[in-house]
């Protein structure tokens, strides 16, 4: 075989995924492809049908159906830890982040501590413990991250997810839509992954939006509303007096007046 003959049988995808396994977190973006080591074929595994069918109007995109019990949307703690405690029930579980890593505000991308009941150790409230999933996941991190390596962390939240073979878990991949089963319940979530140049219909019994800004309710036609309540609105004496349109994350001019 010619060298030119072997370069026309090099297809988009087989250059994706070769680059993919050679990056630096190749075990990360590796293991949430489909059909990889992120979905065994264990009792109650996430299914997914084969990847056959190209989307209307790409030439390179194709369309994946998986089905599972819980959809989790957005792998903060709030997700991960959702995941994991359902797939300790019994239930399969798809995962769906839209970063490399999981842990949302407390990954290696934004590095903020879980504080929690005990404010990280700040006030050495030594009984003060959120317990639970997120407890077993700091013992861990304590034993094999003395360091204190937020790239070490990353890897810790991965392996926890990668143990429980009845996660299908899909990083760099986002919530882009809804499809409705009734008008107050959701049949479907629509989920692209640019990278690997997929998209997927995800179908569960039951979805949960860990995604920090309601995009599943979003897109699901949810009521929500923006920026901080006045105090009038849900009756919270500690709530400003009147509503202001900063959200998580925004300074506020009312909590720190120019000096």
């Amino acid at each position: 075989m010619s060298h030119k003959d072997s370069e026309e049988k090099v297809s988009r995808r087989d250059v994706l995924k070769t680059a993919g396994a050679s990056a630096a977190a190749g075990c990360l973006a590796g293991g949430c492809a489909p059909g990889g080591s992120a979905s065994p074929g264990q009792n109650r595994a996430p299914g997914q049908t084969p990847a056959s069918e190209k989307v209307t109007g790409s030439r390179v995109v194709t369309h994946r159906v998986v089905s599972a019990d819980v959809v989790v949307v957005g792998g903060g703690m709030a997700g991960l830890t959702a995941a994991i405690a359902a797939a300790r029930n019994g239930a399969s579980v798809v995962l769906v982040h839209d970063r490399l890593m999981l842990g949302g505000n407390c990954s290696s991308e934004v590095r903020l501590h879980i504080k929690g009941a005990d404010g990280s150790g700040a006030g050495k409230k030594t009984d003060a413990r959120e317990s639970g999933i997120i407890e077993e996941l700091r013992l861990e991190e304590a034993a094999k991250n003395p360091q204190r390596s937020y790239s070490v962390w990353d890897l810790v939240m991965y392996e926890w997810v990668k143990r429980e073979p009845r996660i299908l878990l899909l990083l760099n991949s986002h919530c882009c839509g809804a499809g409705m089963a009734s008008h107050d319940r959701i049949g479907e979530v629509l989920v692209s992954r640019p990278g690997t140049e997929d998209l997927f219909t995800v179908r569960a019994r039951q979805y949960v939006d860990c995604t920090g800004d309601g995009r599943l309710g979003a897109e699901a036609g949810a009521e929500f509303r923006m920026g901080r309540e006045a105090q009038s609105k849900y009756g919270e004496s500690m709530a400003p007096p009147a509503g202001r349109p900063q959200a998580a994350g925004q300074l506020d001019p009312h909590d720190h007046p120019p000096v």
